[in-house]
């Protein structure tokens, strides 16, 4: 693939193309910092997709993918230009450049919705939700773009798996309120922890979680999609409402969870049962946590076992590298996908 490279800034040209050079030996590059000689270039020769400096050379990239190098990362859209954060970590640049070269390659546009949304739910509390669908952010995200939303009424597990935001889900409700465009600031606010996933911050008070709805989540999930996320899992709070209702019925995949106890077993044989129900079913996978033995595994996609590192590790990923149980639980969860 042949790629034409423009920006003003001399240093950065000759430090972006080594590193696209080290990092990808199977593209050809051609670099300018003169936008005359640039604009040349692409008149007399072929080049498959421009990477330049925004408000340059889009003119004269038709029948082209155009990419601006700028402050924020969403792949090109049908008739539009792409945009590569080139302020980013090297590794998550790299993960982001070559992502966009793939969409180009292919031919194909980026959706701006239809990627894969996960919901994890229960109508038990204290099932171990939460814990259930954050490890299966961490293993999903070893194979794809995650991101992880944690979406219960003021959730008090925050400091086992969140950065420290720039932003919080209060101040981009209010910029989408005001009608605001929010790509930007989402796209800074959403940040990769030490565990790989791309974290969504939680609302904070009951009175801006009355305003969360589904169409919101909806909206931020098609922009989150935009900037390179493939997959979106869902936290949702216990119990039915018409706001886990709309999302369980827009989802990809539902993963119900419930405890390895009397009441967790009749509670998910009730849900089984409920002709009302039905409609979810076949999207659905069911897994019960804290169980006992391995026989409770009999029935459900995916079996939990009780874990004393759940109750003294700094961040619940760490059972993942000391319990196999775990990291096969979530795979089987993701396999039904």
């Amino acid at each position: 693939m042949k790629i034409t490279v423009f920006h003003t800034d001399e240093y950065f040209v000759n430090v972006f193309t080594a590193f696209l050079t080290r990092k990808r030996p199977d593209i050809e590059l051609f670099c300018f910092t003169s936008e005359d000689a640039a604009r040349q270039a692409l008149a007399a020769g072929r080049t498959d997709l421009v990477l330049s400096e925004e408000g340059f050379l889009e003119d004269c990239a038709a029948g082209r993918s155009y990419i601006r190098l700028g402050m924020t990362t969403y792949m090109p859209k049908e008739n539009g230009a792409g945009s590569l954060n080139i302020y980013q970590r090297a590794s998550v640049l790299l993960e982001d450049f070559n992502r966009i070269v793939s969409v180009c390659a292919d031919g194909k546009q980026e959706k701006t919705s239809g990627g894969r949304l996960l919901a994890v739910y229960s109508t038990e509390g204290g099932s171990g939700k939460t814990t259930v669908s954050y490890l299966t952010a961490v293993q999903a995200a070893k194979r794809t773009k995650t991101a992880y939303w944690n979406l219960e009424l003021l959730p008090v597990t925050d400091n086992l798996y969140q950065l420290e935001f720039p932003h919080t889900m209060e101040e981009l409700m209010f910029e989408r309120q005001n009608g605001s465009d929010i790509r930007s600031l989402l796209y800074d606010t959403l940040r990769v922890n030490a565990d790989g996933v791309y974290v969504m911050p939680s609302v904070q008070t009951c009175g801006n979680y009355r305003d969360m709805d589904s169409q919101l989540v909806n909206e931020f999930c098609s922009l989150m999609y935009q900037l390179g996320i493939e997959q979106v899992i869902i936290d949702l709070p216990s119990g039915l409402s018409r706001f886990s209702d709309e999302l369980l019925l827009g989802c990809s995949r539902i993963v119900w969870v419930f405890s390895d106890t009397p009441c967790g077993r009749k509670k998910e044989e009730r849900v089984k049962q409920d002709p009302s129900l039905t409609r979810l079913l076949p999207k659905s996978c069911f897994v019960r946590n804290s169980c006992a033995s391995q026989s409770s595994a009999a029935g459900v996609t995916a079996a939990f076992p009780r874990s004393s590192t759940l109750s003294t590790a700094g961040l619940i990923s760490t059972v993942l590298e000391v319990n196999p149980d775990f990291v096969n639980g979530c795979l089987a969860i993701l396999q039904e996908e």
